[in-house]
């Protein structure tokens, strides 16, 4: 915990990190928690396919309705 605002879920974020992760030798699926700081927890999934020299990144995860708003 470095103290600093976050989101409680970024794909975008997770979705680059597996792709790290995996083009240095490891697993091609990760989970990750984010948000705990915020008391918003998120567990997200990311996949990665690596073929001919490409990655299909697939991230996903489950949601909770905190609140709900009209716009």
């Amino acid at each position: 915990k470095v103290g600093i605002n976050e989101e409680c879920a970024t794909g975008t974020s997770n979705g680059a990190l597996g792709s790290l992760l995996i083009s240095k030798g490891f697993s091609n699926q990760i989970e990750v928690i984010q948000g705990e700081a915020m008391n918003q927890k998120s567990l997200i999934y990311v996949k990665v396919d690596r073929h001919d020299g490409l990655m299909d990144v697939y991230v996903g995860g489950k949601a909770n309705i905190e609140d709900n708003i009209k716009l």
